[in-house]
């Protein structure tokens, strides 16, 4: 893990910071902000935020069947 989001090796920030070169960023900017500047600010932000999220905290360990997996799945 990395304590800053712009030096973890696969977060997609330095396409939002820079003019992409992989991805279209403009649909993700323009969820945040019509102005491109307070987007990529805003989206900063976002992703720097402390989390106590837990939805894919998932520590039991289980081998399923494909049946039992789709099962789960749904």
């Amino acid at each position: 893990m990395v304590k800053a989001i712009e030096n973890y090796q696969w977060s997609s920030i330095r396409e939002y910071n820079k003019r992409s070169e992989l991805i279209d960023v403009e649909f993700v900017l323009k969820i945040f902000n019509e102005d491109r500047t307070i987007a990529i600010e805003s989206l900063t932000s976002f992703l720097k935020a402390q989390s106590d999220d837990c939805c894919l905290d998932i520590e039991e360990k289980y081998i399923l069947t494909n049946e039992e997996g789709l099962k789960f799945v749904r």
